[in-house]
């Protein structure tokens, strides 16, 4: 099975319903707004590092949420992604960025 690279689509981030996830907020290429929740650690802050546990609470900020590349190119500069609630979006090149770091699970402190 052929792994989906992930990149970093432009949002809003703000304080999720629960304190492991972020709330994001896309404007799509149509120019309508699409929200759902992400995990923390598929979120970036603006400056592209890691969103830290106390940032996005009181206020919304610019980020970045992952997304898998679902098609590299639909017409014209569009490209489809996947976000991290299930939803293909279509989305301009210009939202789109490499990832900065890997997505993994957070890892359990041991005892």
């Amino acid at each position: 099975m052929m792994r989906s690279q992930f990149v970093a689509v432009a949002c809003k981030l703000s304080k999720g319903l629960f304190s492991s996830e972020r709330a994001f907020v896309i404007t799509l290429a149509n120019g309508e707004r699409y929200s759902g929740p992400a995990p923390i650690h598929f979120c970036w802050n603006g400056d592209g590092k890691p969103l830290a546990k106390d940032e996005a609470l009181d206020r919304e900020i610019d980020g970045w949420v992952a997304a898998r590349e679902l098609k590299r190119k639909l017409d014209g500069d569009l490209v489809a992604v996947d976000v991290p609630d299930g939803a293909a979006l279509a989305v301009r090149r210009s939202q789109v960025h490499e990832a900065w770091t890997e997505i993994l699970p957070p890892v359990p402190a041991t005892a």
